[in-house]
């Protein structure tokens, strides 16, 4: 199209430069195609690098196909890919917590009793101990047991669901976290569940991706548990299982991006150190 415009009022396009030839009609003709063509030029330039910088990704593995056989089917792939990558750092943005120190819980006579019940005192930060202390005055030992009821009980629930898989930064962990802040907000108040929830990855040595992981899902139970305030242990399973399978919570895939859980399938998730080790472990016996 530039160059059509060129050839009409007497110029021709060489080597990203305007000529001048017998037919050229003035001054100012030249300067407006030496501007366009130089904008070209410039968005070429762009172009190359953008695709020079896709191309080395490609070739590093970080970029695949997604199994497309044609060249439309791989461009919608990037733009899937590169759709992917936007949210995940967008949940980096939004879901973050500033770290806080940690200390062995519980202490004083609490702690001495806890010890001589035989139970063992938790690493926790500042803030879950703090929160703790305050359940343990309004509600008493019982209370603090009750409350270790409820964390245990998630634990095994979700066990059983999505077999098991994803135990860790996986569909099993997002449930499990989303159902444990249900249960919290339906016997605490939404507000204490989530001063907790948010408390417990105040740890410094959590890694911020999986942070936003357990936030995100985090809140998802909570929303559950507000809009069903009359639902059974069974039921709120049942509903937060089901939103796992629908897609509102997150999973951490093999190329440790945030995706939606309903785009990674169950045991196809980020493996950790310690899973990999344990395979390994299966594997030689």
């Amino acid at each position: 199209m530039t160059e059509d415009f060129a050839a009409k009022n007497g110029f021709r396009i060489d080597n990203g430069k305007v000529v001048e030839t017998e037919e050229a009609t003035g001054f100012l003709s030249s300067v407006l195609l030496q501007v366009e063509v130089e904008a070209i030029l410039a968005r070429a330039g762009q172009i190359d690098t953008e695709l020079n910088s896709v191309l080395k990704r490609i070739m590093a593995g970080e970029i695949g196909d997604a199994g497309a056989t044609t060249l439309a089917a791989a461009a919608a792939a990037g733009e899937d890919h590169v759709a992917d990558e936007q949210r995940h750092r967008d949940l980096l943005a939004k879901y973050q917590v500033e770290t806080d120190g940690t200390t062995a819980w519980p202490s004083g006579l609490t702690g001495w009793l806890a010890e001589r019940a035989g139970f063992s005192k938790e690493k926790i930060t500042q803030s879950e101990a703090k929160l703790l202390d305050d359940l343990q005055m309004r509600k008493g030992l019982l209370g603090l047991k009750e409350f270790a009821d409820i964390r245990q009980n998630a634990l095994h629930v979700a066990e059983g669901k999505f077999e098991g898989k994803g135990p860790t930064d996986g569909h099993a962990d997002a449930f499990r976290h989303a159902y444990w802040n249900a249960m919290m907000t339906q016997r605490y108040g939404e507000e204490w569940a989530r001063d907790f929830a948010t408390a417990h990855e105040r740890n410094p040595s959590s890694h911020h991706v999986p942070v936003a992981m357990d936030l995100h899902n985090n809140e998802v139970g909570r929303s559950i548990a507000r809009a069903n305030p009359d639902a059974g242990p069974e039921q709120m399973a049942n509903l937060i299982e089901q939103a796992v399978k629908d897609g509102k919570m997150v999973v951490i895939d093999k190329n440790d991006t945030l995706v939606s859980s309903n785009e990674s399938p169950p045991g196809k998730t980020r493996e950790n150190q310690e899973q990999a080790l344990a395979h390994g472990q299966s594997g030689a016996q």
